[in-house]
């Protein structure tokens, strides 16, 4: 990301309501979103193709993403429909291995992001939560898949996360309504959490950053914070109302005003 260049945040509902442009026409529209347990970095994105072509969910990795229009809702990519048709698919049933992930990077031409330069975890103790599984084709395979595991090389879907309950050091929060992306470095930033409870609504954004462990099974995250630490830094941030200025500024991309926040308190 370039030195100061202004965050841009979007939501993933909000992504699934934009059509995918290819050089040919509409390719589709993203249905869910492949990312690593231990970073939060999105590697992939499922793309609805039924419109025009019934065989298998294709995946896209972000860098074939030219171009992202906002007022428009619409994401330019550097693929043509024929590409896509004709790409590696993974199948309902079949483990998103790795041997599959090496020949769809191969077939597009993209490089391996495993071995680009890794994303930093974040901050906390254990987000992967379980060594990763698949698919072997070959002696490397398995030895690069022991390698990966030592750096915590799992891959979940938003709709694992989405969904799962939250809890602070000393009290459950919440429940994860949806997931806030910064669509420049395409990492989740900030979780969409309901505090209203039973009879009533309240959404509020958790800094992914307060992030101590995630157990995939139960579907729990656990924060680094207690309850009311939670709450007096989303009232000081000016963002405990999730139904204002925050999420407004989040669905047009770009972050809010911080400044300005403060002076309508």
């Amino acid at each position: 990301m370039v030195k100061g260049a202004i965050t841009m945040y979007l939501k993933s509902s909000n992504l699934q309501t934009f059509s995918l442009l290819s050089k040919d026409g509409e390719l589709g529209s993203i249905d869910d979103f492949y990312f690593e347990a231990s970073n939060l970095m999105i590697r992939y994105f499922a793309i609805n193709t039924r419109k025009w072509f019934f065989g298998g969910t294709g995946l896209l990795s972000p860098k074939a993403f030219a171009a992202i229009n906002i007022p428009e809702q619409m994401i330019e990519v550097t693929i043509t429909k024929e590409q896509l048709k004709n790409s590696p698919k993974l199948s309902d049933h079949s483990p998103l291995s790795l041997a599959y992930e090496k020949k769809l990077n191969h077939y597009y031409g993209w490089s391996l992001y495993w071995k680009d330069q890794i994303a930093p975890p974040i901050e906390g103790e254990n987000l992967s939560g379980s060594p990763m599984n698949g698919v072997f084709t070959s002696a490397d395979d398995q030895q690069e898949l022991v390698q990966l595991n030592q750096t915590h090389h799992v891959l979940r879907t938003s709709s694992e996360l989405i969904g799962c309950k939250v809890y602070a050091k000393n009290k459950e929060v919440g429940k994860i309504t949806d997931l806030v992306i910064d669509h420049q470095s395409w990492d989740i930033r900030f979780l969409e959490i309901d505090i209203g409870g039973f009879l009533s609504k309240q959404v509020v954004p958790l800094s992914t950053n307060w992030i101590s462990e995630i157990n995939w099974i139960d579907g729990v995250v656990l924060m680094n914070k207690d309850k009311q630490e939670v709450e007096q830094t989303l009232s000081f941030e000016g963002s405990y109302l999730y139904e204002g200025d925050f999420r407004s500024h989040v669905e047009a991309g770009h972050p809010p005003d911080k400044e300005e926040s403060s002076k309508k308190k």
